[in-house]
C-alpha cells in the first residue's frame, strides 16, 4: 500500500512538473500566430446544398460515436463513480467536437473555427482526467474538472480577442491541446496498471497521429487521390482513433492480449478494445 501510494504521489508530481514546465515554455516563446491561410482546405465541393460537403459530412462518425459512446457509458461503465463520469465527460467533448467542426467547416473563418477549437482544447485534457481517475485518484479528477472547462475555451477565446487585435497568438490554445499529450502518458508510464486498459488508448494514439499527418498533407492527398482530401481523411481517423477508445466504457476494460489486462479483469463481451 504504501507503495502505491507512493506511486500516486509521483504521478501527481509529474503532471504538475509537466503542466508548469508546458506554461512557462510557452510563456518563453513569441507569440505563435495562425496561418493566414489555414481556413483554405483542398476539398471545397458542393453536394445537396452542402458547401465544402466531404469535411462537413466526415465529422458525422465523431458525432455518432460521441452520441453511442455516452450511452454505452451510462450502462456499462459505473455512471455514477468519478471514474464513470469522467468517461462520460470525454465522449460529451467528443460529440461536441463533432457538431462543432462541422459547423467551422460549413463556412470557415475565424469565428466559426471558435466552435470547433472550444471542444477540441476541452476533449484531450478529459480523456488525461478518465485515466487520473482510474490511475491516481477519482478526486483529483473530479476538482479538476472545472478548471479544465475554464482553461480550454479561455485559451479559444484569447485567441480569437488577439487576432481581432491584429496579433493572433496560439500559444496557450497549443499548450491546453498537446499538454495532456505528455501527461497521458507519463501516468500511464508510473501507474500502468487500471481497470482502464492501455491498449486501446495507444491504437488512439496511433490514429490521431495518422489524422495529423493526413491533415499536413491535405491538398496533396487531395492531388493523388481526386476523390478525398486529407483533412477529411483527417476526420474519418480522428473517428477511428474515438472508436479503439470506445472499450474504455466498460468499468472493466482491458486491454487485449494480455492476462492482467492492464489492471482490469474481465471483458466486455461486445466492446474489446482490440475492435477497429
Amino acid at each position: 500500500m504504501k507503495n502505491q501510494n507512493e506511486k500516486k504521489k509521483a504521478a501527481v508530481l509529474w503532471s504538475a512538473i509537466l503542466a508548469t514546465g508546458a506554461v512557462a515554455a510557452a510563456l518563453a516563446m513569441p507569440a505563435v500566430p495562425q496561418d493566414p491561410s489555414y481556413h483554405n482546405f483542398a476539398d471545397s465541393r458542393v453536394f445537396l446544398g452542402i458547401p465544402n460537403a466531404p469535411d462537413v459530412l466526415s465529422n458525422l462518425p465523431l458525432t455518432v460515436l460521441g452520441i453511442a459512446a455516452i450511452v454505452l457509458c451510462r450502462r456499462k461503465g459505473g455512471p455514477d463513480s468519478i471514474p464513470g463520469r469522467m468517461k462520460i465527460f470525454f465522449f460529451a467533448t467528443v460529440l461536441a467536437t463533432g457538431v462543432g467542426s462541422s459547423i467551422y467547416h460549413w463556412r470557415p473563418d475565424n469565428f466559426s473555427i471558435i466552435w470547433d477549437r472550444i471542444p477540441l482544447s476541452v476533449m484531450f485534457m478529459a480523456l488525461y482526467l478518465v485515466f487520473l481517475a482510474d490511475r491516481v485518484s477519482a478526486k483529483a479528477a473530479s476538482l479538476l474538472v472545472w478548471p479544465v472547462l475554464a482553461a480550454g475555451p479561455a485559451s479559444v477565446l484569447y485567441w480569437y480577442w488577439s487576432e481581432l487585435q491584429g496579433a493572433g497568438d496560439l500559444r496557450f490554445y497549443g499548450v491546453v491541446k498537446l499538454l495532456p499529450l505528455l501527461l497521458i502518458p507519463a501516468t500511464i508510464f508510473i501507474r500502468p496498471k487500471g481497470t482502464v486498459g492501455n491498449a486501446p488508448l495507444w491504437k488512439g494514439l496511433a490514429w490521431y497521429v495518422s489524422a495529423t499527418v493526413a491533415e499536413f498533407l491535405d491538398g496533396r492527398i487531395f492531388r493523388i487521390t481526386g476523390f478525398i482530401s486529407g483533412h477529411t481523411l483527417k476526420h474519418l481517423f480522428a473517428g477511428i482513433a474515438v472508436f479503439c477508445l470506445l472499450s474504455i466504457c466498460h468499468k472493466n476494460a482491458v486491454c487485449p492480449g494480455s492476462r492482467n489486462g492492464g489492471g482490469g479483469r474481465h471483458h466486455s463481451p461486445d466492446l474489446r478494445a482490440g475492435r477497429g
